[in-house]
């Protein structure tokens, strides 16, 4: 029910900012190779692929809205850890999240940014925190580099290990 509520939000948001003038959102597509650098069984996790989605409400100042929903896919070693309380649990396989935060424009082709919000794994959904980096390869800033490192606050009952992701990919403005 959560997902739902979280997806009716996105669609509610991005109807109301495309129906704005002279565009006033960005859309960009993003794919990008993953890597869990942390995580309880991050060592029966290998590098992966993610592709994402940056949505950018246009300001008149240097600091904008976004909203960023993403998925990540690893391959993984099937194995299962059986837990002291019988439930079972293993290396993470998929992590989607939905991020709202802002970014930042320091000079005219960088941006930075931070973004919050739920991330959705194979154990269950937490919340994550999101900064990242990009350069835009050209003037008219349709293709961006960029960089970015995801750290979602694991609740579990019998380890303290929380999870880290790093990105880095490559952006295209759709409009």
């Amino acid at each position: 029910m959560k997902k739902v509520f979280i997806f009716l939000q996105f669609a509610a948001i991005v109807s109301v900012a495309s129906a704005q003038k002279k565009q006033s959102v960005n859309l960009f597509v993003s794919g990008y190779a993953s890597n869990m650098i942390y995580d309880e069984f991050s060592g029966f996790t290998f590098t992966g692929l993610g592709a994402g989605i940056q949505l950018h409400l246009n300001a008149a100042h240097k600091l904008k809205p976004q909203i960023d929903v993403a998925g990540n896919l690893f391959p993984i070693n099937k194995i299962a850890f059986i837990l002291p309380d019988g439930s079972i649990s293993g290396p993470k396989q998929s992590v989607a999240t939905i991020f709202a935060g802002f970014v930042y424009e320091p000079l005219n082709r960088l941006e930075t940014g931070l973004s919050t919000g739920p991330a959705f794994h194979d154990d269950g959904t937490d919340i994550g925190i999101k900064p990242h980096l990009a350069y835009y390869l050209g003037k008219k800033k349709i293709i961006k580099a960029h960089a970015s490192f995801t750290h979602i606050f694991v609740h579990n009952q019998f380890s303290n290990y929380n999870t880290g992701i790093i990105n880095a990919g490559l952006a295209v403005k759709l409009f």
